[in-house]
């Protein structure tokens, strides 16, 4: 049982480490029991699923080679946490649960987002900003990958992630996640767009 909890309080470290949260101040549960339930069956039955397929229904893809960003909700960080759990075939307690949700609150739209380029420093000056019925916001977080890892084709794929507040966007609406990135040594600045239909997304 002490083996258990010490691989649950393990994952929680990590994935807490991994989403670049931040301590917040005490807020309203963000999923009520129901979509805490919800959240934790999608988790289980994932475990049998690739973490492509898994991620699907949180990710915007514009094809290999060019940028995939996924956005992490609270829904989603559960469920990630119980299929996680689930493929190590452990069971959780309660306490962990509200852990993972307190640590990743209301009002934040949180975006990893992979991006490819021919240079090692290609995404350092990335910059994002959110596209919501003709306005630009802006982020309230940047942290872009100062270097790239070289993948299969020889492409450097870079990490980066941004976070929105999200406190007046409609639950329901259409947004963009929007990413320049300034070419180098003689290479053309190019524009992604990510669109995301929040109404589709738990």
């Amino acid at each position: 049982m002490k083996k258990n909890i010490l691989v649950l309080g393990i994952l929680v470290v990590s994935f807490s480490f991994l989403s670049g949260c931040s301590k917040k101040s005490e807020q309203k549960p963000v999923l009520n029991e129901s979509q805490i339930k919800e959240a934790l069956e999608v988790g289980r039955k994932g475990k049998n699923l690739t973490l492509y397929e898994f991620q699907k229904e949180w990710v915007s893809n514009l094809g290999y080679g060019i940028g995939s960003a996924l956005l992490q909700t609270p829904f989603y960080r559960l469920a990630l946490f119980a299929r996680n759990a689930a493929i190590r075939g452990v069971d959780f307690p309660p306490s962990l649960i509200k852990t993972v949700l307190k640590e990743n609150g209301t009002g934040i739209f949180h975006f990893v987002v992979t991006l490819y380029g021919n240079e090692v420093g290609f995404a350092r000056n990335a910059t994002a900003s959110l596209k919501y019925y003709g306005r630009t916001i802006e982020p309230i977080l940047s942290k872009n990958a100062q270097y790239g890892d070289v993948n299969r084709d020889q492409t450097n794929v870079a990490i980066c992630e941004y976070e929105f507040s999200s406190t007046d966007i409609d639950p329901r609406a259409k947004i963009s996640l929007v990413i320049a990135i300034p070419g180098l040594q003689g290479e053309k600045n190019y524009i992604l767009s990510f669109p995301f239909n929040l109404s589709k997304i738990r």
